[in-house]
C-alpha cells in the first residue's frame, strides 16, 4: 500500500539520469506515489555501467512499487534523441505534468583543481548539465501549457517584467516600457501552478568545489529561477532541489575503497520523498523561482528518510530565506544562493511596487 495520497495517481513524470543516484531515488517515490515515470538515461542492462543501476531496474522498481515506469534509453546530449523522447511522450500521454532536470555528466572525469590548468570539461557539466536540463524544460513546456501563449509581443512591463501582448490594455511607462492596467503583480501572485519542474542541484551554499563546478551550478540554479519568471503566468512552477550528502552508487563505491565518515548522509530516496511533497503542494507556485533543500522540506512537508530518521545537511543552515512572490512574505524551506538570488523576483516586485497614482 502507497504511503502517499492519492494525488499523484495519473500523473505523467519524466526524470532525467534515473539508472542510478537522485534520478533513481525521485523516480521510486514517484512511482510508490502512483505516478507514471518515464525514466531517462545511457546505462542500459545491455550496456551497463561499473558503478551499476540501469534504466530498465529503475522502471521496473517503479511499477513494483506501484506506479507504472517507462525506460527510455536517451543520450540527454544529443538533441535527436532529446526529441524523440518528448514526442514519444507527447503520442503517448498528450501531456506532460511532472519534469525533474537530473541527468549530469560531470563526475565522469572528476573535479580537478587548478581550473587554468585543467582542460575546459564543457562536455561533462555543462553540454550534459547545463544544457540538457535546459533542452528538456524547453520541450517539456509545450506539453505542459493549458493555454496558447500570444503571441504578438508588444513591450515589457515595467510593474512585472513581464511581456505586454497586443491588445492587453497597458500604458506608457518609463523608459520605453508599458504598464498593465490591471494589477498584474497580483495576478500573477495569485496564479496555481498545474504543473512542475524540478532541477536538481548537488550543493546549496558554502562549499566551494572549483570553477568549472561552481559555475555550472550556478548557471543551473539561475535557470531554475528564470525558467519561474517566465512560466508563471502560465500555472507552471519551477525550482531548483538540493539533496544533501546521498549514499549514492558512486559514493558507496568511494567508501568501499576508502571508508569516511556516513553520519550527516542521507539515501537517494529523500529527495525522492521530498519532489513529491513538492508536486502534490497545490500551493507549490510560493516557492517557484527558489533553490529548496531537501531537509527544510522534509520538516516542513512532515515527511523522513526511508529509515525514519530526518537528516539536515549543515551547508543548509547557512543559507538565508526567500519572499514570496509580490508579498515579501518568507516562505518556508526555500533559499537564497549568493549571489544569484539576490534577485529573487519577488523580492525585487516587493521592494519596486508602488501605489498607482
Amino acid at each position: 500500500m502507497s504511503r502517499y495520497p492519492p494525488g499523484m495517481r495519473g500523473k505523467i513524470a519524466l526524470v532525467t539520469g534515473a539508472s542510478r543516484g537522485a534520478g533513481r531515488g525521485i523516480a521510486l517515490q514517484l512511482g510508490e506515489a502512483g505516478a507514471t515515470v518515464y525514466v531517462t538515461g545511457r546505462t542500459t542492462r545491455e550496456k551497463p555501467a561499473d558503478v551499476g543501476g540501469t534504466i530498465e531496474d529503475t522502471a521496473d522498481e517503479v511499477t513494483r512499487r506501484g506506479g507504472r515506469g517507462i525506460a527510455v534509453r536517451c543520450d540527454h546530449a544529443d538533441d535527436a534523441q532529446t526529441e524523440a523522447l518528448f514526442d514519444r511522450i507527447r503520442s503517448e500521454q498528450q501531456r506532460l505534468d511532472l519534469l525533474v532536470n537530473n541527468v549530469w555528466g560531470g563526475y565522469e572525469k572528476g573535479m580537478p583543481p587548478q581550473f587554468w590548468e585543467q582542460p575546459l570539461p564543457w562536455d561533462g557539466m555543462f553540454v550534459r548539465g547545463l544544457r540538457a536540463h535546459l533542452v528538456a524544460s524547453r520541450l517539456a513546456v509545450p506539453l505542459m501549457l493549458r493555454e496558447k501563449p500570444r503571441r504578438q509581443f508588444a513591450g515589457m512591463c515595467q510593474k512585472c517584467n513581464l511581456p505586454v501582448y497586443a491588445g492587453e490594455k497597458a500604458s506608457p511607462g518609463d523608459l520605453g516600457f508599458f504598464k498593465h492596467d490591471r494589477d498584474c503583480v497580483a495576478d500573477l501572485a495569485a496564479k496555481e501552478a498545474h504543473a512542475l519542474i524540478v532541477t536538481t542541484i548537488a550543493w546549496l551554499d558554502g562549499k566551494y568545489l572549483g570553477v568549472y563546478y561552481d559555475v555550472a551550478k550556478g548557471a543551473i540554479v539561475r535557470m531554475a529561477w528564470a525558467l519561474a519568471q517566465e512560466l508563471r503566468p502560465y500555472g507552471i512552477a519551477s525550482v531548483a532541489l538540493a539533496p544533501g550528502f546521498m549514499r549514492s552508487e558512486r559514493v558507496m563505491k568511494a567508501h568501499g575503497k576508502h571508508p569516511f565518515d556516513l553520519a550527516h548522509t542521507e539515501s537517494t530516496e529523500y529527495v525522492g520523498r521530498a519532489v513529491v511533497a513538492l508536486a502534490s503542494d497545490t500551493n507549490v507556485m510560493r516557492k517557484s523561482g527558489a533553490a529548496l533543500v531537501t531537509g527544510d522540506l522534509a520538516r516542513e512537508y512532515g515527511f523522513t528518510d526511508v529509515d525514519g530518521s530526518r537528516p539536515l545537511y549543515p551547508l543548509a543552515k547557512q543559507a538565508e530565506n526567500r519572499v514570496e512572490y509580490g508579498t515579501g512574505n518568507s516562505v518556508p524551506g526555500a533559499r537564497l544562493l549568493r549571489p544569484w538570488g539576490r534577485l529573487q523576483h519577488g523580492q525585487h516586485q516587493a521592494r519596486r511596487r508602488r501605489p498607482q497614482a
